[in-house]
């Protein structure tokens, strides 16, 4: 019976809650035109018996949906304080979850789009009339959605206080969390490195402008300023432990390490890419790549900056932020001392696969590019176009392999420390399988292009020559996919023999021992020392 009163509850709940919203912006929206036109004296929308019309649909889903929605809303809240339990329910959690998760979505788009539009009115981009429409159209769609998302955070967070959640009424409602922290973050991210964008453009314009620079402005500060504000309003709760869960279930729950591994390695790459755009505009520059005057390249290499810069903070921070996560729960009972080791472990090698990945990347390429030269020695012709291939594959495994290394000096360095830790660890075995696992897939995809092609050859349906330029890129990816895989296979070789050959560990047996009154508690301790097996101990704490 509770299940299907909360589901009729959340269900009528919801629905008569957006019915309400949905009359609630049309309202406010025509209260904004009667007003602005009013104002300004300029009539750019249909009055009169339109308006009326429009008007009264308003009116109408207002007066409908709100009571509805305020008569279940305090069946709810009534339930709640006769019944504590109703505040850990799933569904509850699921409703408040959906709400949250629609109106952070309608208030964080209406913000950004009239912000951009306020700001290119300031900055002289566009005119009043001209920003008019998104302004009114977003405003009330803003006002409405934040107070309903203000309202249901609110609601939540009294939930948590009152009630601690367990299971799935605890992760539901994290999900949205985090994934309004990522949205928050990314269009933080986005916004700022936009923004040194166009302060690249002022400094040193480019040739060919895509708009003015002054609605590129205007966005990147709408994009940064909703996106802080959102990040704002989320992290905090994130960071504090105080969603709807107990502290230390959160920082142990899988949603709270994902996200920060999700952002850590995202971060990370963007980072490599970045830099690697760098490097190859500067090596395209020392090999002779025809790429403009002296302000066009320094330009270019400028540009990646834009990214490489906000994705540095980023990563630099979350991994800051993993590290200390990681050091409370060692602090935390039962069994938290190894969350501070296994976290560096899952930092050091899912940041080495990914460096794998750019520089096994940037490998193959410098591989067919000598493919290439090779053949083109063979049969005396010119090598051709080489300059641009050569900057990015020097740029991508330089940046890479420089990476790699780094962090493979890290896993070393632990592996001397603790071999035993380190080769039974879970992060190192899904690394080397990985690894592995996506060397097997590029070669089996490589060398059946290489031998495609080969056949071809041998059947006489293309030319040795055309063959053999074909496949240069598979033979790259495949030959650089085998040393990967020789490398690390034997590396995952040696973690099995060694394990094969240690010691297997024994077995501890935690046991309560409850003695009725009266007993002599070391009599007993003794009586049962002397009726283990051979090779076991009894320790007594």
């Amino acid at each position: 019976m509770g299940h299907v009163r909360r589901l009729y509850l959340s269900v009528v709940a919801g629905v008569s809650l957006a019915v309400w919203a949905t009359g609630a912006v049309l309202l406010l929206r025509q209260l904004v035109l009667a007003v602005w036109d009013a104002a300004t004296g300029v009539v750019l929308f249909a009055g009169g018996t339109v308006w009326r019309q429009q008007l009264g649909v308003s009116l109408a889903l207002v007066l409908v949906g709100l009571p509805v929605w305020a008569l279940h809303w305090s069946w709810i809240e009534r339930i709640s304080a006769r019944e504590p339990a109703e505040r850990r329910s799933v569904v509850r959690a699921l409703y408040q979850a959906v709400v949250l998760a629609v109106t952070f979505s309608t208030w964080i788009r209406s913000a950004v789009a009239v912000l951009a539009a306020l700001l290119r009115a300031m900055l002289g981009a566009e005119g009043v009339s001209d920003v008019a429409p998104l302004v009114q159209d977003g405003v009330p769609a803003l006002l409405v959605s934040g107070g309903v998302w203000w309202f249901h955070r609110r609601w939540l967070r009294i939930d948590c206080q009152l009630a601690e959640r367990r299971g799935a009424a605890a992760w539901i409602p994290q999900l949205y969390w985090y994934s309004a922290t990522g949205t928050g973050l990314t269009l933080l991210v986005v916004g700022v490195a936009l923004l040194l964008r166009a302060a690249l453009d002022a400094v040193l314009p480019a040739t060919v402008l895509v708009g003015s620079l002054h609605t590129a402005v205007s966005r990147a500060l709408a994009l940064s300023v909703s996106g802080l504000v959102a990040w704002g309003l989320h992290w905090p709760a994130v960071l504090q432990g105080t969603l709807d869960a107990a502290p230390a279930d959160q920082r142990r729950s899988a949603i709270h390490w994902g996200y920060l591994t999700v952002v850590v390695f995202a971060s990370l790459a963007t980072l490599l890419a970045a830099l690697t755009v760098v490097l190859q505009v500067a090596l395209g520059w020392i090999v002779g790549v025809s790429d403009g005057d002296t302000v066009a390249r320094t330009r270019q290499i400028l540009q990646p900056l834009t990214w490489l810069l906000p994705a540095l903070l980023v990563w630099w921070y979350h991994r800051a932020v993993l590290r200390h996560e990681a050091a409370v729960n060692a602090t935390l009972q039962p069994a938290g001392t190894d969350w501070f080791t296994n976290a560096g472990r899952v930092l050091r090698y899912g940041s080495a696969f990914v460096a794998l990945l750019f520089a096994g990347l940037g490998l193959s390429r410098m591989v067919s590019l000598l493919v290439d030269a090779l053949f083109a020695l063979l049969v005396s012709q010119p090598v051709g176009s080489w300059r641009r291939d050569l900057a990015f594959g020097l740029a991508v495994a330089g940046s890479g392999s420089g990476a790699w290394l780094v962090f493979w000096r890290a896993i070393l360095a632990s592996w001397a420390r603790d071999p035993s830790g380190e080769r039974s660890s879970l992060s190192r075995r899904a690394y080397l399988y990985a690894t592995l696992g996506v060397s097997v897939l590029a070669l089996l995809g490589s060398a059946a292009s290489v031998l495609a092609r080969l056949l071809s050859w041998l059947l006489g349906a293309e030319s040795a020559a055309v063959a053999l330029t074909s496949s240069a890129p598979a033979l790259g990816i495949m030959l650089v996919a085998l040393m990967v895989l020789a490398y690390h296979g034997q590396v995952l070789r040696r973690d099995l023999r060694e394990a094969g050959a240690a010691p297997a560990a024994g077995a501890t047996v935690r046991l309560v021992l409850r003695l009725p009154p009266g007993s002599d508690p070391e009599g007993v301790v003794q009586e049962l020392a002397a009726h283990l097996p051979p090779g076991a101990q009894l320790e007594r704490r």
